[in-house]
């Protein structure tokens, strides 16, 4: 593990009280590159957490000007959760006024479901479900309460709308005043055989939090661990906080019904992805593996490849896209077939990389009217082509935004 990793991890152990702090304090005694240990939590977004261990155990090896900067990223990310926890509430609430069922899940429901308290988790956006067939009624509420759809940035023609709904999964928004982000969701994935619940289900068994003094619905416990570990999993773990959410959540909910969990993780072909992300945060960050989990990982043959691909990724400074071929990228692609079982989800993973529906950019970068709408099965792999072999670029698409990653 890279030292920067190793303290970084020791720091997430801590916060979850596994007694880090003289490792904490040896590890910052040694020589750290430290602007690179900022870039790190910076990108594993997890300085909620690291910074108040860190300030505690770290004693004289951490400097002055590093702990400042830690505390200005703390103090920004805490004021943005709050703000963001009451922008739902109001979001929650013009839902209910226009009659549209809508699920919030990560953000603020998760940092109190995991951490207890809003402001103890990071925040990029807000995530909302809706029905898919109530997404374009809630697209135009988002709408008229000022925000502005910029993931796809461009208008849709009739026929790239009904695409786009059955190929991708949410559209991203920004508020014209506020900057705040929103994605609104109607599916998990582009994939829909990774994650096969779906509004209805998830709605019947939601619970309902407290946030501001206002009734917020919520996935249930259960339901939010197996979205949680599909979601990781799903971009190798890339950002570590993803990760954090899943060791509180295990740690916090000594009374879930592990063996219910995996009875349903097991009918819904999940049990693969719910016992790696366990397995991490075990290894990681020190959380309880529960003892369905512990037999489930002991029979599945297939699940230490999945881990140690991951962590091989984690271990990384580059992604989230990899150049093709290359060992990364091909660890990648492999993951992707391995975290379920079934045929018809490495099927629709293999339509998903193919899909003319599914990769939306080209319909800006290449016009056509609907009536050509086919061709862009033809332009798809020479666009792909094109960015990697000409450009020598991958642009990856990230958040509510759509923000561009090279």
């Amino acid at each position: 593990m890279p030292p920067g990793l190793r303290l970084l991890t020791a720091c997430l152990r801590g916060t979850l009280g596994r007694g880090e702090d003289a490792e904490i304090r040896v590890l910052c005694e040694r020589s750290c590159d430290w602007d690179g240990f900022i870039k790190l939590v910076e990108r594993h977004r997890v300085v909620s957490s690291v910074y108040p261990v860190l300030k505690r155990a770290g004693g004289d090896g951490v400097p002055q000007a590093v702990l400042a900067d830690l505390e200005a990223v703390f103090l920004r990310s805490a004021h943005l959760a709050l703000g963001m926890a009451a922008e739902l509430v109001r979001l929650v609430k013009q839902f209910e006024k226009a009659g549209i069922p809508a699920l919030p899940f990560k953000g603020p429901v998760v940092a109190l479901q995991a951490y207890g308290q809003v402001g103890s988790r990071h925040m990029r956006d807000l995530d909302i479900m809706v029905a898919p067939g109530r997404a374009l009624e809630a697209e135009g509420m988002l709408r008229g309460q000022g925000y502005e759809r910029t993931h796809p940035g461009f208008e849709l023609t009739p026929r790239q709308t009904s695409a786009y709904l059955r190929g991708n999964h949410h559209f991203g928004y920004v508020h014209r005043k506020t900057g705040i982000r929103v994605e609104l969701h109607w599916r998990f994935g582009q994939n829909r055989h990774l994650f096969p619940l779906r509004f209805g289900d998830l709605w019947r068994k939601r619970q309902v939090l407290q946030l501001g003094g206002v009734a917020v619905p919520a996935l249930s416990c259960t339901d939010t661990i197996l979205l949680l570990c599909t979601h990781g999993a799903n971009h190798h773990w890339y950002r570590l906080f993803w990760l954090n959410d899943v060791a509180r959540l295990v740690a916090r909910k000594a009374v879930v019904d592990w063996h219910g969990l995996m009875v349903d993780a097991d009918r819904l072909g999940l049990s693969r992805v719910v016992a790696e992300g366990l397995v991490l945060g075990n290894f990681l960050l020190g959380s309880p593996l529960p003892g369905p989990v512990q037999v489930y990982a002991a029979a599945d043959k297939s699940l230490e490849r999945l881990t140690a691909m991951a962590l091989y990724l984690i271990y990384r400074t580059d992604g989230p896209s990899f150049k093709p071929f290359t060992r990364p990228y091909v660890f990648d692609k492999m993951r992707s077939l391995l975290l379920r079982k079934d045929l018809r989800y490495r099927l629709g993973g293999f339509a998903a990389m193919l899909g003319a529906d599914r990769h939306y950019e080209n319909w800006e970068r290449v016009p056509l009217p609907d009536r050509l709408f086919p061709l862009y099965y033809l332009v798809r792999p020479v666009m792909w082509f094109f960015r990697w072999y000409v450009l020598k670029s991958r642009v990856y698409r990230e958040g509510a935004t759509g923000r561009n990653i090279r």
